[in-house]
Order: C-alpha cells, then structure tokens, then sequence
C-alpha cells in the first residue's frame, strides 16, 4: 500500500537511486568480506575503516591534490570540446575533409597515452602542460565523432523538402545539421569528461610533483595502501561529479531529445 500511495515522480526518483545504491551495498558487503571473513592482507585490500580514516585524516592534502587534478581537467576538457567540436563539423560537413583526416586521427587516438606523455615532457616541460595536452587528446575524441555524426544524420526527407525550397548545402548544415547535431555533442561531453581526468591522471603519474594521479603512484610506491586507496576513491569521486554535471547539463540543455520530456 505504501508504493502505491507514492507519486509518479517518486517512484520514478526511487527507480533510478535504488540500483546504484545496491550496487554500492554489493560492493561494501563483498569488501566486508574479503577484509573480514576471508582475512585478506592488509597490504592487498585494506578495510573500510581505514580507508575512510585515511580520507578523513588527510582530507587538506587530497582536497588540495584533487583541485590541481580538476583544474588541469577542466582546461584540458575545454580546448579538447572545442577541437573536437570544430573536428566534428568540418568531418561531417565534408567528405574530402573526412577522407582525409579521420583516419589520422583515429590512428593517433589509439596510441597508448602513456607513450606520449614522455614526448610532451620533451616539447613542454614537467607538470601542468603534459597533463592539460593529454586532456585534450583524449577528450576531444569524443566529442568529434559525436558532433560528425550528427550532421551528417539528417533526416533525408527533411532535407529533399529544403533542396525543394532552394535551400543550399550550406543552410541546410547551419540550420538543420547543426541543430541535430546537440543531442549527440552534449552526450558525448559525459564521455570526453571521463577521458579528460583518465589523461590527467595518468599524465600526473608520470610527468607530475602533485595531483591525484602522483599521489596514486607515491602511495604505491611506499606501500602505503590505504592512502592509495583513498586517493583511487577520490578519483572515482571526481569521475562521477563530472558524469553527473554533463548528464544534468544533456537533460537540460537537449531535454527536447528524449522521449517524454517537455
């Protein structure tokens, strides 16, 4: 009787916090487990009381190696939308641009970031740089082949009735491919965010004094495992605050895009 004295909304809000939220207890239960019943070491897994302690404890050092993380991420997200959206138009508004180009691209995408990292060291040096280039390089990806692929997925229909009315290639492009093309960017920005912060991190792991991703390896490094795991936990963190900022921000801003929306 209690669920069906709910509200639609409610039981829509209910829906959508209850699986991850059984997920999270699946995941604490099992870590309970390993650390408690089946004696996992210490130095592999250690418990969840001295994670959080840990987090607690040192919560000024892993804010202030966290911002440095987030900043680099956000400038590096920044360029990388902005190529991958400039990427994205001229691949979808061109064929020759696509042929061209979007081989490269895709060739120089699947490098192995960890390779290239030592490479922006020599061009720019240690710290900041490397970890805002490999951002972008992994970020505007993305965004690129989202954007390509929603201009060039106009409805044919649509677009025969514009020719008809003289519209030309380029006014088709600007008012129906562009458009089109939002729903697809604003859902690739969940994706490049993501990929922003994976480069950041493993940029700091290699080319950095500070940030989340040195304190990873310096934590490793030392053994001391429950402040990796702490600093791991903070990067998973900072990962679903950036998926949840551009998923509010999809719904928002390309709410006309999704079935049921006003």
């Amino acid at each position: 009787m209690g669920w069906r004295r709910l509200s639609t909304a409610q039981r829509d809000t209910i829906g959508r916090l209850l699986p991850p939220l059984v997920a999270v207890a699946i995941v604490v239960v099992g870590w309970e487990f390993a650390t408690q019943v089946a004696r996992v070491p210490a130095l592999l897994l250690p418990d969840l009381r001295d994670v959080a302690s840990t987090l607690w404890e040192s919560r000024q050092s892993i804010l202030g190696h966290a911002l440095v993380t987030l900043q680099r991420t956000a400038v590096g997200l920044a360029v990388g939308i902005i190529v991958g959206v400039s990427l994205g138009l001229a691949v979808g508004y061109s064929a020759i641009i696509y042929a061209a180009i979007y081989p490269l691209l895709t060739a120089f995408y699947c490098i192995p970031k960890q390779a290239l990292v030592p490479i922006f060291v020599v061009w720019v040096g240690f710290g900041t740089p490397p970890a805002i280039i490999t951002a972008v390089i992994t970020a505007f990806f993305p965004v690129m082949v989202n954007v390509a692929t929603g201009v060039s997925t106009i409805n044919p229909d649509l677009a025969d009735l514009l020719k008809s009315f003289g519209g030309s290639k380029k006014q088709i492009f600007l008012k129906v491919g562009i458009p089109t093309s939002l729903p697809y960017f604003f859902s690739s920005l969940r994706v490049s965010g993501i990929s922003a912060l994976i480069g950041v991190v493993v940029s700091e792991m290699i080319a950095s004094r500070e940030g989340v991703g040195y304190m990873v390896l310096m934590a490793g490094v030392e053994f001391r495992t429950p402040l990796l795991f702490a600093y791991v936990v903070t990067s998973a963190l900072l990962g679903i605050a950036i998926y949840a900022l551009f998923t509010v921000a999809d719904r928002r801003l390309a709410w006309w895009a999704y079935r049921g929306n006003r």
